[in-house]
């Protein structure tokens, strides 16, 4: 009996995100028959699944009563954990790269530009010339900053999820650390702590949006932190509509960073200050409205293309 009274629970939650997306128009991804499945199945495992189900999710989060809402979390968690696998690959650590000569143990990409260089300078040798990347596991440290103010809830909070997961699998535990920030910033994962891609997925989900926003706090909580690390490459990423609420003006501390980058929403926000955020902090703005979109996005931060450099002509 209490087995049954279970499945009728997690179909009245299937029933009830319906019920909820009918009213907008929308399609919800459920399964809200019960005759496809048995006392045992889990109408939101089996009914929601990529990205249109977190989407959902996102949307009708904080509709739930807290059972159920724990319930979705636990779902949102591998669901975004099995999505930033398939996307990442294998291949997906954080390397730096550099143009090497061709080597009999090493397979690597071609360098084209490197090597038509060589050949220009020694035509007589082709071979000599091949030039490759050589990839060299650097270390890096990275603060993730994730705005978890009133105004960053449903999606936005999904997709900072999505963030910490990719930079959990991106990197070593000891490189990145992750910071939640409303009116006070808040440590949810140090540098140096070995914590699984699971734990820091549930840990930004399990964050409650609420507050303003103080995002000259955030910047020097940031800064605080990567002055604690000697890596060279030092980078913070923010996530955040922008807006700052409460707080100094962000744009003085902001131009202390070498590598301040933003991950912003177009729908919603201001665009104009994230742009100036991060021009100067001398990174990049990078716009993303899709969660799909978060490891891709990201990727382009962590792994930037190197500018090409033209030799001057005698």
């Amino acid at each position: 009996m209490e087995e049954i009274r279970k499945t009728r629970k997690d179909f009245a939650l299937a029933q009830f995100i319906a019920e909820k997306f009918e009213e907008e128009g929308e399609e919800a991804y459920f399964i809200q028959n019960e005759a496809y499945a048995d006392i045992n199945s889990n109408p939101l495992a089996r009914g929601l699944y990529g990205t249109p189900g977190l989407e959902l999710i996102g949307k009708v989060y904080w509709f739930l009563a807290p059972d159920l809402r724990k319930q979705a979390r636990s779902w949102a968690a591998r669901t975004i954990i099995n999505l930033v696998k398939s996307q990442l690959g294998t291949a997906h650590k954080l390397y730096h790269f550099r143009s090497v000569k061709t080597k009999d143990e090493i397979f690597l990409e071609i360098d084209i530009d490197g090597t038509i260089e060589a050949l220009l300078d020694d035509p007589l040798s082709p071979f000599e010339a091949v030039r490759v990347f050589e990839r060299n596991r650097g270390k890096s440290s990275i603060v993730l900053l994730i705005d978890s103010s009133f105004s960053m809830s449903g999606k936005k909070l999904v997709m900072a999820a999505m963030a910490g997961c990719t930079l959990a699998y991106t990197l070593n535990p000891e490189e990145f650390c992750v910071i939640a920030f409303s009116t006070k910033p808040k440590l949810l994962k140090r540098f140096q702590e070995p914590l699984p891609p699971v734990v820091v997925v549930n840990r930004i989900l399990g964050l409650i949006p609420k507050g303003y926003t103080d995002i000259d706090k955030a910047l020097r909580s940031a800064l605080k932190e990567l002055s604690k690390e000697n890596n060279k490459t030092k980078r913070c990423i923010l996530m955040s509509d922008c807006d700052p609420t409460t707080g100094k003006n962000p744009l003085v501390v902001a131009s202390r960073f070498d590598n301040l980058h933003i991950v912003f929403n177009p729908k919603g926000g201001n665009e104009w200050f994230a742009e100036t955020l991060a021009r100067e902090g001398k990174g990049t703005m990078v716009k993303v409205s899709k969660i799909s979109d978060i490891p891709k996005s990201l990727t382009k931060i962590l792994h930037p293309k190197k500018k090409k450099t033209q030799k001057n002509q005698l």
